[in-house]
């Protein structure tokens, strides 16, 4: 999308609200003299203009996450789900805000560790490839990868962002995988 001033923007981030961009949105500025700049702002850029850190845009206002998420709970996201009878498909949901994971009444997480395919209730397994964020209200990107034919990112990985809630437990901003069928694998941990 193309912007022809960012004034049309300005308003609404001076009321203190935020706007999120698709990625590489060009945003036109008429500059006094007669020369015009064009910026390409990624949604990355905005928020951090917009938000301070810990919180995210969420509906056009800057929310903790930790307090405006969606719980998923799904027990056939579990790594102990062998059953591939219900193919499940991540890239089919559209993924929009922050999610918290559940298996029964427990808190979950993505697993830090390549996970066979076929498990989670699909072909190929979700995972994140670096260690879960350790300081509380922090928001980290992680790497997703999938597990299939034998190779621990068979298909293009992506990234998702992750934060450490107090009370331990973390919220996710997930992503669509590549296709189909990919789906989030989740593990009981020991936070509450």
């Amino acid at each position: 999308m193309i912007y022809n001033n960012f004034s049309s923007v300005l308003p609404n981030l001076l009321l203190g609200q935020c706007q999120l961009f698709d990625k590489n949105t060009i945003i036109h500025l008429l500059v006094v003299s007669s020369k015009t700049k064009y910026f390409i702002v990624t949604t990355e850029w905005l928020h951090l203009l917009v938000c301070p850190a810990g919180v995210d845009c969420i509906n056009s206002q800057c929310f903790d996450p930790c307090q405006n998420y969606t719980a998923l709970n799904n027990d056939w996201r579990s790594t102990n789900n062998t059953n591939i009878q219900d193919l499940h498909c991540d890239s089919d949901i559209n993924w929009q805000g922050w999610y918290r994971l559940f298996l029964g009444q427990s808190s979950a997480r993505i697993p830090e560790r390549c996970i066979d395919s076929n498990r989670c209730g699909t072909h190929a397994s979700l995972w994140i490839t670096q260690p879960h964020p350790t300081q509380v209200g922090e928001i980290v990107n992680r790497t997703v990868c999938n597990t299939w034919l034998g190779s621990c990112c068979y298909f293009n990985s992506h990234t998702i962002k992750v934060k450490l809630c107090y009370g331990n437990y973390y919220v996710y901003k997930l992503e669509k995988p590549v296709g189909c069928y990919l789906a989030y694998c989740t593990s009981k941990t020991s936070h509450s």
